[in-house]
């Protein structure tokens, strides 16, 4: 059912583009206190710079026609998570900041998304795989909820920060 419904281009950009505007507040709602939070907002930062490489966006701005089907996505959507969870540990231990505890808890959603990438990248790729399983059904609101998981806690976390920093005045 919901890999029907995500095998139409149109629904797949319309959620990929409001996926991306969760990430562009998230990053704004983290900018607004990120000397009280500096690991959400290097986590944001990080999260929005890899999902906008990771699906092509510039692609749509440059509306290029992209008729070549890449079935190769998976593996670099599970390429960009990992680069994702390095890159934030890296940052945090360079900047010498503290890991959040919202932190920890988006690098454990990144490894469960690197995880069902990896299982449809060598189901499709590797094993050749072309009828549908349980596994295509789970895969696509597994990753939506994912994401949303993301944002939600990034905008909760800044949103309770600004919170507190408001009742303080």
């Amino acid at each position: 059912m919901y890999f029907d419904l995500l095998n139409n281009p149109e629904t797949a950009q319309l959620i990929d583009f409001l996926v991306m505007l969760g990430f562009i507040g998230v990053f704004i709602l983290s900018y607004k206190n990120w000397r009280v939070n500096p690991s959400v907002f290097i986590c944001s930062i990080i999260l929005f710079g890899c999902f906008v490489v990771a699906n092509n966006t510039f692609e749509y701005f440059w509306l290029t026609d992209n008729t070549q089907p890449d079935y190769n996505f998976y593996l670099r959507w599970l390429e960009y998570d990992v680069l994702a969870i390095i890159s934030i540990i890296t940052v945090h231990l360079v900047t010498r900041v503290k890991l959040h505890k919202a932190t920890f808890a988006i690098m454990y959603l990144l490894a469960i998304n690197t995880i069902t990438y990896l299982a449809m990248h060598i189901d499709i790729m590797v094993l050749e795989n072309r009828e549908s399983w349980w596994l295509w059904t789970w895969y696509t609101p597994s990753t939506l909820l994912v994401e949303l998981s993301i944002i939600i806690t990034l905008a909760t976390i800044s949103i309770l920060e600004i919170r507190k920093q408001v009742i303080a005045e």
